[in-house]
């Protein structure tokens, strides 16, 4: 894929989406009283599954 298409430049910036909504549900775990373990494994589980969909949506 070109760099310099914007489909590449917007999908480069959805990593730090994902990034951000697998802190966000990491703190949302631990705010529900779960482990934090467990709650690193909640945000493992969402950044994988995002960053995997993003990969193979196109």
């Amino acid at each position: 894929m070109d760099e310099s298409d914007p489909l590449f430049r917007a999908r480069l910036r959805n990593v730090d989406a994902i990034i951000a909504s697998g802190a966000a549900i990491e703190r949302l775990a631990l705010g529900h009283g779960v482990e934090p373990l467990e709650a690193s494994r909640f945000r493992f589980a969402a950044e994988e599954l995002c960053t995997e969909r993003l990969l193979n949506a196109f």
